[in-house]
């Protein structure tokens, strides 16, 4: 393919340069390297360049409910979806057109990317599906780890058992009088014990972790229920040229 704003009489300035480069790595001079003749001649040869359609599908999923693209209520049809998409950009002429030139219109003609997949966001197409969350079952919450649904927690004050040692008169049951002779406790009435002040003597507090409610919010789902499932299907170029090198 020829280029029309090639000029053949460049061409051996460019040569001599690259063949000085190579030879100054060798400890040669510059000035010892110089151009007695150039020949040459221009061939016109046939290129052909191959464009393949490569679809891909890249899915990805979300906390929550999103909405993203275009809903699609059977995640199986993605790939009739992706089938239709390449089968119709190929039978579309403007479409072909636009993919041709997408390549040919390039500085280099396409050469620059032979065998790789180029991407055309334009035909580019997002969908999206909402799963109920297998966590929670599609409700939001999960039972608390803590109190594992019972709503409460063992008291740690008293150890569960409802009260603590009286600190009036350590745990004796009496107090000293003036005269050295002792009385017994006003404050547990010689009962050693007292109502732990902080489970009220139930031996159980309310859960600190799901603060009593029994659930906490489901974590795979932030409390929506629901994943989105979030799915790209995109239309790659792969080229590839075949030059015909017999002359």
């Amino acid at each position: 393919m020829q280029n029309e704003d090639f000029d053949i009489k460049e061409l051996p300035q460019k040569a001599l340069g690259k063949i000085t480069a190579i030879c100054r790595g060798n400890g040669i001079k510059k000035g010892d390297i110089t151009l007695k003749d150039a020949r040459g001649k221009m061939i016109q040869t046939v290129c052909l360049t191959h464009l393949d359609l490569e679809p891909t599908i890249e899915q990805s999923t979300k906390k929550g409910r999103h909405q993203v693209g275009e809903y699609i209520e059977d995640p199986s049809q993605l790939e009739k979806i992706l089938h239709d998409m390449a089968k119709g950009a190929l039978k579309q002429d403007e479409t072909r057109k636009f993919l041709t030139d997408k390549i040919l219109t390039r500085p280099d003609k396409g050469f620059g990317v032979h065998g790789e997949s180029v991407d055309i966001e334009q035909f580019n197409r997002t969908f999206y599906t909402l799963d109920p969350c297998n966590d929670c079952q599609g409700v939001g919450n999960t039972v608390c780890g803590q109190c594992q649904g019972n709503r409460k927690e063992p008291c740690n004050h008293c150890q569960t058992r409802g009260t603590i040692p009286c600190d009036f008169c350590n745990g004796t049951g009496f107090t000293q009088e003036a005269g050295g002779g002792q009385r017994q406790c006003n404050r547990c009435f010689g009962q050693r014990q007292v109502a732990c002040p902080t489970c009220q003597r139930t031996g159980f507090i309310s859960c600190r972790t799901c603060r009593g409610s029994g659930t906490r919010t489901c974590q795979s789902c932030q409390g929506a229920a629901f994943l989105t499932r979030i799915a790209t299907l995109a239309i790659k170029l792969k080229t590839s040229f075949e030059i015909d090198r017999a002359e």
